[in-house]
């Protein structure tokens, strides 16, 4: 994955990419393999790096990229220290804070592949993901994806502290 991870910063081997069929499903179902923090971490970047294309952000959406990436934004936890990001990535650090590098690098793919991003080197606007972002996290919160601080996004979403985003996500939502 960590090649793929490289590779996807290519023109050339981005289309190429697109040919191995199932290669986009894999990159998406690597995100849920919580005993391999390395292998979520590359297929975070992956996506990151993939999404400059509007063609793989749409096979990207189409393999249900969202519904792997949100649940990712849930296990931040703010009250995480990062005294030991020194050491390599899911050796001698803690779980949570691999989770919350995770969480990081799932709000960056997220804002790439919707296009909100605000970098050097743009990625396609695509309004259907926007849309969904926007259904799945309020207005107000999907908006918080264009900052390049993501930390401002995931404390907003997992804070214990009642505002009126994370109420109105949670009336929107409750059944009746």
């Amino acid at each position: 994955m960590r090649t793929f991870s490289v590779l996807s910063q290519f023109g050339s081997a981005r289309t190429e990419m697109l040919e191995f069929s199932g290669l986009v499903d894999d990159i998406v179902h690597y995100t849920e393999l919580e005993l391999v923090p390395a292998a979520i971490d590359a297929a975070l970047q992956t996506i990151a790096h993939l999404s400059i294309s509007s063609e793989i952000q749409n096979s990207l959406l189409k393999a249900g990229v969202l519904w792997y990436l949100i649940p990712l934004l849930l296990q931040y936890d703010s009250t995480a220290e990062e005294s030991d990001k020194t050491d390599a990535h899911g050796v001698g650090t803690s779980g949570q804070i691999a989770k919350n590098t995770h969480a990081v690098k799932a709000s960056h793919a997220l804002s790439r592949l919707s296009g909100l991003v605000d970098e050097e080197i743009p990625t396609p606007y695509i309004q259907a993901a926007v849309d969904a972002l926007r259904a799945l996290l309020t207005n107000k919160l999907a908006s918080m994806l264009k900052n390049k601080l993501a930390k401002d996004l995931l404390f907003t979403l997992n804070s214990n502290l009642e505002s009126p985003e994370l109420h109105l996500l949670y009336m929107v939502r409750r059944p009746q």
